[in-house]
């Protein structure tokens, strides 16, 4: 019974320990389990945090115990990493590793952890950017064993740094001005170009409209545009006109567009401003310049243009009229040349507002040409009466303000217009060019007339004016193709002895044969081409002087010259450069010249004559007493001969005051010890009449016509001729 009892006891123990033994495995079991799931759980949250895991002795920082799957992405497997305990180190950028080195010197001193930044060789040799941040790890004793950190890559955020950095410093640093607001409209940033440009600072401005500065000269209509432009998410593009803090105003060129977030809502609005005040007012002075007269203010010919242009669409759409008036001042360039440029200027201005002070509605004037001026009115729809009616009544008001004296530099003056009008659209394909030529044929009409005239277009005027323009081209042609001749016309003496000539000029046109010098000579005298008729006839005198077939003839030879060949300021020098070439002594020249010539600008003619005096050039006043006759300035001027116009001479022998006339310019010539020629003689009355009054030289036809050179000298050598100069 004993044993059976202590068997019995023996097993109970054995059980009670062999289920201990079952339960503490079992508790062991589930431990590992719950350790290893914890684990994985682990693991698991190392490899997927975006960035690289890592545990390091701490006696051997450089020697990793564990790294994350994520150091394959540099390109390394785990092995590699792990197998080398200087991997780490090794791959830092040189110029970051002393960084890294002294970082973890301080971490191993203080014990406080690690932290840097540096870059990283990935093995394809790319250097990548990491933030390393680690911490000390204690083992079961409480004793500091381990390194253990994470590294994130930031290669991405630095490059985006460095480009929000580059970008603001960029705006920060820009010339031009940079605001962003809110959506309120609501300043919250400027930058210093904005501070500069505007004298405002940003402390100044941060939570105001920038509205503040607004002159109220910005159309409205631009500033409706721009929040349309917003709302909508567009781009603005426009200018403001604004004020500086100092009051000062200028103009802005502006960009204002919507700054949307990553999901496309707008946030923001950014407005980049140009300072463009200096290119506005330059833009200003450009267009001024090219469409605006200097001297009067008014439109030019080139706005004038532009403007009928957009008139003509307008009337042509409309089947309505307008009115076109060019006005000449008459006589202006004689004007001109006796009282000088400044005198003319000042007409031109007076004239200028005086036509302004009528005050026509829908009205344009400009001053088309030299002496010329444009109206340009647009035939109102009010208006009772025909269009010729109305057009009548405005060109009298416009003739009846130019016909009042005006004063001029203190003087009284008194002139007329020649005046050329066109009631346009005449045909649905007419032109501002048309038109204005249109008119120009009228007005040239009103000067062949006479002047202060006013003449309205009619379609058979434009052929007549295209034939003083196709007289004007040839006569261009004629100077290049040696068209033009030289012709002479003896001057005589009582005894019919020839003691000089004058140099006239023929055309001999391919085509239409000759062409007489009272067609071509206004032609060139209303151009530049005088200029150079007057040089080649200088030229030809000067040919003819010393060639071998004038040697026995010692008189002068004369030569008229215009008055805008005389203003030249190169004119005596080209005198003197021709005597030069030819050799030959001025005192065989008489330069023929007009009163109203000699009064523009009298000391400055008196000084040019004179130099020209020096020369041994002599002067004739030519056509005298048609002109301001007047002993005053004949006493001025080296003046050697007097010229009495053919008007006087014709009818002297049977008209009493034509003949007091002629004595009356002998009475100066006798005075001033001056030779008289007596043009136009034409009859032995009047050669007997001169003859039986003083010794005067005589031209006309009763002793020679003017004649080629050739036929001229046979002339004079079966003539006697008087004694040399």
């Amino acid at each position: 019974m004993f044993v059976g009892l202590t068997t019995l006891l023996l097993y109970v123990l054995v059980k009670r320990l062999l289920h201990r033994v079952l339960v503490s495995q079992a508790a062991e079991h589930k431990a590992l389990e719950e350790l290893s799931k914890s684990e994985a759980i682990y693991r698991s949250l190392t490899e997927q945090v975006p960035a690289i895991i890592y545990r390091a002795n701490i006696n051997d920082a450089s020697s990793n115990v564990y790294v994350s799957p994520k150091i394959r992405e540099l390109g390394y497997t785990l092995e590699e990493w792990l197998a080398s305990p200087e991997a780490w180190m090794e791959k830092i950028h040189p110029e970051d590793r002393p960084i890294a080195i002294k970082a973890l010197e301080i971490a191993h001193q203080n014990k406080t952890g690690f932290s840097c930044e540096y870059r990283l060789r990935t093995k394809n040799g790319e250097w990548r950017i990491f933030h390393d941040e680690a911490v000390y790890i204690e083992d079961e004793h409480n004793h500091i064993s381990y390194l253990q950190g994470i590294m994130w890559d930031i290669t991405e955020r630095k490059a985006l740094e460095s480009r929000m950095r580059q970008l603001s410093q960029a705006i920060e640093q820009s010339p031009v001005n940079t605001i962003i607001t809110n959506l309120d409209g609501n300043i919250e940033y400027v930058n210093k170009a904005f501070e500069i440009n505007s004298g405002y600072t940003a402390a100044e401005v941060l939570g105001k409209n920038p509205g503040f500065r607004a002159s109220h000269k910005t159309p409205k209509s631009s500033i409706e545009a721009l929040w349309n432009s917003l709302l909508q998410g567009k781009v603005w593009h426009g200018s403001f006109i604004n004020l500086r803090k100092d009051g000062t105003e200028y103009v802005e060129q502006a960009v204002v567009a919507p700054v949307r977030d990553d999901k496309g809502d707008i946030t923001h609005y950014l407005s980049v401003q140009q300072d463009i005040t200096l290119q506005r007012k330059a833009e200003e002075e450009a267009y001024r310049l090219a469409n605006y007269d200097t001297l009067t203010g008014l439109a030019n010919r080139n706005l004038l243009i532009s403007h009928l242009s957009q008139h003509l669409s307008s009337a042509q759409r409309q089947m309505q009229n307008d009115i076109l008036m060019l006005i000449n001042i008459d006589h202006f360039k004689h004007l001109n040349d006796a009282r000088g440029h400044r005198f003319g200027d000042d007409v031109l201005k007076s004239v200028a507002q005086s036509l302004m002070d009528l005050n026509f509605d829908q009205a344009m004037i400009a001053r088309y040409g030299g002496d010329e001026f444009a109206i340009h009115i647009h035939h109102p729809l009010s208006y009772e009466g025909t269009m010729a009616h109305h057009a009548a009544t405005i060109v009298g008001n416009v003739s009846k303000v130019i016909m009042q004296p005006f004063s001029i530099q203190g003087t009284p003056l008194h002139i007329t217009a020649s005046i050329g009008v066109i009631l346009f659209p005449e045909a649905n394909n007419d032109t501002a060019l048309t038109v204005l030529k249109n008119a120009d044929t009228a007005l040239h009409i009103a000067k062949q007339r006479g002047g202060n005239q006013t003449v309205f277009f009619e379609s058979p005027m434009a052929q007549a004016v295209e034939r003083y323009y196709q007289v004007e081209r040839d006569l261009h042609d004629a100077l290049l193709g040696q068209e033009l001749q030289l012709y002479l016309q003896s001057q005589v003496n009582a005894s019919a002895e020839v003691v000089g000539a004058e140099a006239l000029l023929r055309w001999e046109h391919p085509e239409q044969g000759f062409i007489p010098p009272n067609i071509f000579i206004p032609v060139a005298e209303d151009s530049d081409l005088i200029t150079q008729i007057d040089h080649f006839v200088l030229h030809e005198v000067c040919k003819l002087l010393v060639s071998p077939h004038l040697q026995t003839f010692q008189h002068r030879i004369s030569v008229n010259i215009s008055p805008r060949t005389f203003r030249q300021h190169t004119f005596t020098d080209s005198i003197k450069q021709m005597l030069s070439i030819y050799g030959l002594s001025g005192d065989r020249i008489m330069l023929e010249v007009t009163e109203g010539m000699v009064l523009n600008n009298l000391e400055e003619v008196v000084q040019k004559m004179k130099m020209l005096s020096s020369l041994g050039i002599h002067f004739s006043i030519d056509d005298f007493g048609t002109g301001f006759s007047s002993l005053a300035y004949l006493k001025k001027l080296p003046v050697h001969e007097l010229k009495i116009d053919k008007t006087f001479v014709q009818d002297a022998p049977t008209n009493q005051s034509d003949e007091v006339l002629i004595d009356a310019i002998l009475a100066v010539a006798q005075k001033l010890g001056l030779r008289v020629v007596a043009e136009g003689v034409e009859t032995e009355a009047q050669s007997v009449l001169l003859n039986a009054k003083a010794e005067i030289v005589q031209q006309g036809y009763l002793f020679s016509r003017p004649q080629p050179v050739d036929l001229w000298l046979q002339e004079i050598n079966r003539v006697k001729t008087n004694t040399p100069l």
